[in-house]
Parts: C-alpha cells; sequence; structure tokens
C-alpha cells in the first residue's frame, strides 16, 4: 500500500479504539476484540514506517485534507495508555462481579447418623456429597474444570437419555452436571434416596464418556441403581470419568454461561469415594 492508505488504515484503527474506549463500560468482549487493534496500532507507532509517515507528515508532504491523528506522538501514546489502564480497571470490576456458589449438600450429625447405619462405607469417603475415584488417583487438573448443567427436573419414571440433553454444550475436559430437584424430593439416606433416584441411560454414559468429558455431577445418589451403581462407578473411572454424586442448590445454573466448577477432594487413600467441597463459580 502507498503512503496515503496506510495512514488511512491506521487512522482507522486510531478512531475505532478511541471511539470503544470513549464508550465502553462493562463489556469485555468489546475490549478484547479492540486489543487486536491495539497490537497493530503499537505495532505501528513503534515501526520505521510511523517514523517516515512522522517525519512526511513534518516536512508538509501528506495532502492537507488526509486525517492523521494517529501521527499524532501524543496522542497515540495517550491511547495505548489508555487502553491499558481501562483494561486492568475492567479486569478488576469483573472479578468483583464473580458469583461462587456452594453446590455441595451440607451434612447433619443426624444424617450422618442414618447414612452410617445404612452403610458402613459412608463414614470412610461416600458420605454427602463425594467424589467416587474408585481405585484410581484424582488428577489435580480435574479441580477446575469448565462445566455445564443441563436441567433434567422434567424427566420422570424413565432414564435420563442421550436425546435429553445438548451435546453441542459439550466439550473435552467438562464438568458435565444433571439438575434433577431429587434432593427436595427424597431426604438423603431415606430409603427413597437410596432406591428410587434418577439415572443415566447406559447410552448416555457411554456417549459422555466418548465425549472425553473429566466429571459427571449428579443432585442424587449414582448415575444407576442397585447393584449396577458401582458396576458404573467403575466402569466410568477406567474411561477417566469421574462422578460426583450428591450435588445440590443447582437451580439455575442450566442458563449460566462461562460457568466454571471447583472439585475439591480430601485427601484420602485406599478408598473408593472421596468426600469433597464442589464450589461454582460465574460472572454475574
Amino acid at each position: 500500500m502507498n503512503r496515503e492508505e496506510r495512514i488511512t488504515l491506521y487512522e482507522q484503527m486510531f478512531d475505532t479504539v478511541n471511539a470503544v474506549l470513549s464508550n465502553i463500560e462493562s463489556d469485555l468482549k468489546q475490549l478484547d476484540a479492540c486489543e487486536v487493534l491495539v497490537k497493530g496500532l503499537e505495532a505501528y507507532y513503534t515501526s520505521e514506517e510511523w517514523m517516515s509517515d512522522f517525519e512526511a507528515d513534518e516536512a508538509g508532504e501528506l495532502p492537507a485534507d488526509l486525517k492523521r491523528g494517529v501521527l499524532s506522538e501524543d496522542g497515540i501514546y495517550d491511547l495505548l495508555e489508555r487502553f491499558e489502564q481501562l483494561k486492568d480497571k475492567m479486569v478488576e470490576t469483573v472479578k468483583g462481579k464473580t458469583v461462587t456458589r456452594d453446590i455441595t449438600l451440607a451434612i447433619t450429625s443426624q444424617m450422618a447418623n442414618n447414612a452410617a447405619e445404612n452403610e458402613k462405607k459412608s463414614l470412610v469417603g461416600h458420605l454427602g456429597t463425594h467424589f467416587d475415584v474408585m481405585d484410581k488417583i484424582f488428577p489435580l487438573n480435574y479441580i477446575n474444570r469448565k462445566a455445564v448443567v443441563f436441567d433434567v427436573t422434567d424427566i420422570k419414571g424413565r432414564d435420563i437419555d442421550v436425546d435429553d440433553i445438548d451435546f453441542d454444550l459439550i466439550e473435552p475436559g467438562m464438568f458435565v452436571a444433571f439438575n434433577s430437584g431429587f434432593m427436595k424430593q427424597a431426604a438423603y439416606g431415606t430409603e427413597k434416596y437410596r432406591h428410587e433416584h434418577p439415572q443415566l441411560s447406559k447410552e448416555l454414559i457411554e456417549a459422555l464418556i466418548e465425549e472425553e468429558i473429566s466429571i459427571i455431577g449428579i443432585d442424587f445418589a449414582g448415575v444407576r441403581r442397585g447393584s449396577e451403581h458401582t458396576q458404573y462407578d467403575q466402569y466410568c473411572a477406567d474411561g477417566g470419568v469421574f462422578i460426583v454424586e450428591n450435588l445440590c442448590d443447582l437451580n439455575g445454573l442450566s442458563e449460566v454461561k462461562d460457568l466454571v466448577i471447583h472439585t475439591y477432594p480430601m485427601r484420602y487413600e485406599g478408598v473408593t469415594g472421596l468426600p469433597c467441597r464442589v464450589i461454582a463459580e460465574y460472572a454475574k
């Protein structure tokens, strides 16, 4: 491109960044898009081309009607400084608007006693919200996972199946959770809780493993019932997918974008279950 075309191009970039910085309030997406232009301006400003264009302007070699605020040394420097300052401020503002929600089931002493009467291993590693690690080791990179929550509260009298969720929302490595609302229907540790909870179809479990997700999260006692409970815990673990059971307070999370779920299991050894604290995090 010739000199006038080059100056016109960077002048347009200069005006765009100026406009965004003047009007932006809380939209980080605009700021991220603007950063590409800022980098282009910075590269131009520190290049020999900018110096050559600046000197040509000083020498009066440019057309009088050519808009060239981008050749103002103070103007472009101040613009780049404004961008960095606003970016830092925006990041801090967004951090201050982050929501954290504890989706771990709170356990009372009576609930612990009831669970212990039903199953001795409950007090070892399967009490309340826990991570079925089986014979594997909990991968530390599973602590923080991008997540999606599917609302399956309307599914009654049958397995939760492949067609009940949108696989386009699932990415490899994700924490995939299911909000059934079952905990509101059956108190933790009761017969109904242990034997009548929802379950995922075998086809759905297989499909989730094939998606190479990290964790399946459920607000009930297991992905399968009865004798298939432990069998499918192990099957998922063998496929690199671990199950967090007995989540709670998942309502509304299916509508959240950019959700992250943090899972922090206790460091027990030689047990198949690890009690854990599970925290959902997202922007307001």
